[in-house]
């Protein structure tokens, strides 16, 4: 027992044990407290007494408790000793395995000679067997046809095949017609909804107004003001399509709100992406232009873009004033804040301000975590009807609709909204849905805006086939449409030409042209069918039979060929190796193949080549010769080969490295492989050891002998990061070199060293 008091079980013991510790704890302080007492009383006191009772209880648990755990240990003890048994019997027999293997491999390398042996005999029994002279004899002459047997029709299965091929195009259309969910037409819209298109913006791709912007200014343009200019298209580029449309919306939505005595709008759309930032930011830039005092509040709360695209700060705004934070005037962008933005530099130009100095703006202010709950407060009706008193015309840039409930709730507060719909982005009910959440809060609704109209969407918008400048000519000026002579003519003929947009393509197609097109078509054809059907029930003159007879054989005399010569001549790559020449710019060489001249029986043919000098570069040789290696895995991808090396690593297996091969059929290009050996036979036993030690892969041994020379020491991997996964060492004679890749032959390795610009001065060796 008092061994418990000087020696720490912790030191002993493989693994802890919590309950044995908690106890020799408890005796160290019942002990620390039985010596503290004893300075005050005796033994015989009843405290001393009872304090040793713990102890002896203790004391009596802890020796339980340590035989227990002495018997836990033996019976480990003895499981660990019948695995080790296990294991060692399995290692045993290890080499009676590889001495079966290795009378397998010497079967199966005398299978294979056996086979080519017998393979080479038959095809000299083929040879010798196409030698053998055939009779002929004539079983059943000639006779002249009189009509032709299963004649080809070529005119009737044309027209059926036009007949059919017309049908089921028009049955795809109306199907293609029947999935569109989207809206077609102006008409789909106005009738759907019940309402009104103010104004259609057509699409113009933002990155062809940057190159424009950039290819129009004298200085090089920021991104962030390449962007606002690109969105300001109202202000920035006034003669463009774009100019044009927001000016024919600020008409219809100016003389819309002027009839009912309106002074705020909200800009909202169903989903986000529609471009209602950009509509709103313009529309209130063409509303200043003609002097109405215009004030842009960005009340989209969640995702406010206002302030980013005119480069201004966001706070004060609209928060800030809601919850009486800052006042109203100290939050209002005037023409002077914007004027000294970040954009100050480039983004009004003092030539170009007209317009700007109507227009104030109020950012979104500090962000909040309840944008729906400071919109559909009472302050908020309050600033509104402080802003209407203020200004002539108030715009709100407003959430989605369907995404969030802010403008649901602001939609009640103004006096009319305007909903914006993309053009063939989201379906017709999703728009519907959207139109039905304002009016089931009593929200006026003064129309849709159609955004990113294609004119190739419909013949209902062949009027927006214009460019993105948009010159003022009117009158007798034609447009020039770059399109095909041929379908130009078609469109002539067959297609209703009409002003306006308010028909569908099937309605303006000219149906009685079309049909007579198909009818004479199918006369045509008809007509040369039976003409051809004529011709060819003509009787054919027949020439004489002629005499066949057996070819002869080949002699030397018919081929006279210098078996020495060479051809020096342009052979196409394989397709792997094609596709590395493509990616890394590789050209293809002039490689030297034997001559293969193609002969045609009984033709003598006579082919004299001079015999052509080949330059042979030597290839340094490593000592010792280690060409083997073992192929662990492969992959298609660089990534993921890297990843199974840095496992590897992680696992303790050293020189593992990647290497690139390109020959066969499959995509795999990268190799992870293991290590260098003399012969297959020490790779084979690395294998062996490797599963015993638990490594997975595929265990191949390959054939691998050139590589690359990175140099003739050890180096940093730090100083390669472009290649360090293909790095490895190699040990030659009292030095060790570092080398890169592993590969089959010397093209390969030649292929791969012109990859990286490191390597260009690197030489290839034999491993």
């Amino acid at each position: 027992p008092d061994y418990i008091y000087y020696i720490s079980f912790d030191i002993l013991l493989y693994r802890q044990n919590s309950v044995l510790k908690a106890l020799q704890s408890q005796l160290n302080q019942q002990a620390a407290q039985e010596r503290q007492y004893l300075q005050y009383y005796t033994e015989n006191h009843p405290v001393i007494k009872d304090i040793r009772k713990q102890i002896d209880a203790k004391r009596n648990r802890f020796l339980k408790e340590l035989k227990a755990f002495r018997e836990t240990l033996v019976q480990t003890e003895n499981s660990v000793y019948e695995k080790w048994k296990k294991i060692s019997n399995d290692y045993r027999s290890i080499p009676l395995m590889d001495f079966n293997l290795s009378n397998l491999e010497r079967e199966l390398e005398t299978s294979k000679q056996i086979y080519q042996q017998l393979k080479i005999q038959h095809q000299g029994a083929l040879i010798k067997q196409s030698e053998l002279v055939h009779e002929v004899f004539l079983i059943r002459p000639a006779f002249v046809p009189t009509n032709p047997i299963n004649p080809t029709m070529i005119g009737p299965t044309t027209v059926i095949g036009t007949i059919i091929g017309l049908i089921l195009g028009v049955v795809l259309a109306f199907v293609a017609e029947t999935l569109d969910t989207t809206f077609s037409t102006i008409d789909d819209i106005e009738k759907t909804l019940e309402t009104t298109v103010v104004g259609i913006v057509p699409f113009v791709d933002i990155g062809n107004i940057k190159e424009k912007l950039l290819k129009n200014a004298t200085i090089p343009i920021p991104d962030d003001i390449l962007q606002m200019q690109a969105r300001l298209v109202s202000h920035y580029n006034p003669k463009s399509t774009m100019a044009e449309a927001f000016r024919a919306l600020r008409t219809n939505i100016h003389f819309g709100m002027m009839d009912k005595g309106y002074k705020s709008l909200m800009v909202t759309s169903s989903v986000s992406g529609e471009g209602k930032t950009t509509i709103a930011v313009n529309l209130a830039v063409s509303m200043a232009q003609i002097g109405l005092k215009t004030l842009l509040v960005e009340s989209d709360l969640r995702k406010p873009r206002i302030s980013k695209l005119f480069g201004i700060e966001r706070e004060p705004g609209l928060t800030d004033v809601v919850l009486r934070r800052d006042d109203l005037d100290s939050a209002i962008r005037t023409m002077s804040d914007l004027m000294m933005g970040t954009m100050a530099s480039d983004a009004f130009r003092t030539d170009n301000i007209h317009g700007i100095e109507y227009l104030n703006i109020l950012t979104a202010g500090k962000h909040e975590h309840n944008p729906s709950e400071i919109i559909a407060s009472k302050l908020m009706d309050k600033l509104i009807s402080d802003l209407e008193e203020r200004y002539d015309l108030i715009i709100f840039d407003s959430a989605p609709v369907i995404q969030a409930t802010d403008s649901t709730v602001l939609g009640v507060k103004v006096d009319t909204v305007v909903l914006v719909y993309y053009q063939g982005k989201i379906s017709r009910g999703t728009l519907r849905r959207a139109k039905s959440q304002l009016e089931m809060l009593k929200s006026d609704v003064l129309g849709v805006v159609i955004n990113g109209m294609k004119a190739d969407i419909s013949a209902d918008y062949a009027d927006y086939r214009y460019g993105y400048e948009y010159q003022y000519s009117y009158g007798d000026t034609k447009q020039e449409v770059s399109q095909n002579k041929i379908l130009r003519f078609l469109n002539k003929i067959f297609i209703k030409q009409q002003e306006g947009l308010h028909t569908t393509i099937f309605d303006r197609i000219n149906k009685f042209r079309v049909i007579g097109a198909i009818t004479l078509l199918a006369a045509f054809i008809g007509g040369g069918c039976i003409i051809t059907n004529k011709i060819k029930s003509r009787p054919r003159r027949t020439s004489p039979p002629t005499e066949i007879t057996a070819p002869q054989p080949l002699t030397d005399s018919t081929l006279n060929v210098a078996p020495e010569s060479t051809i020096t001549k342009t052979v196409e790559a394989p397709s792997e190796l094609k596709q590395l020449q493509k990616e890394y710019g590789i050209q293809q060489q002039d490689v030297e193949t034997p001559a293969m001249p193609l002969v045609e029986q009984k033709i003598p043919v006579r082919i004299s080549v001079p015999p052509v000098e080949q330059q042979t570069v030597s290839i340094r040789q490593l000592s010792p010769a280690t060409p083997y290696t073992i192929i662990m895995k492969r992959f298609s991808s660089r990534q993921s080969a890297k990843h199974s090396v840095n496992s590897y690593q992680k696992n303790g297996l050293n020189n593992v490295y990647i290497t690139v091969d390109f020959a066969g059929q499959s995509p795999r290009k990268y190799i992870v492989c293991h290590g260098v050996f003399a012969n297959a036979g020490e790779a084979n036993r690395k294998t062996a050891e490797l599963q015993f030690f638990g490594f997975e892969g595929e265990f191949q041994t390959a054939n691998y002998p050139y590589a690359i020379l990175l140099s003739e020491r050890p180096v940093e991997l730090e100083n390669y990061p472009n290649i360090k996964d293909f790095i490895y060492s190699k040990p030659t004679g009292p030095s060790t070199v570092t080398l890169v890749g592993a590969f089959p032959s010397e093209e390969i390795a030649n292929l791969f060293l012109h990859q990286y610009s490191n390597l260009l001065n690197k030489a290839i060796v034999k491993r």
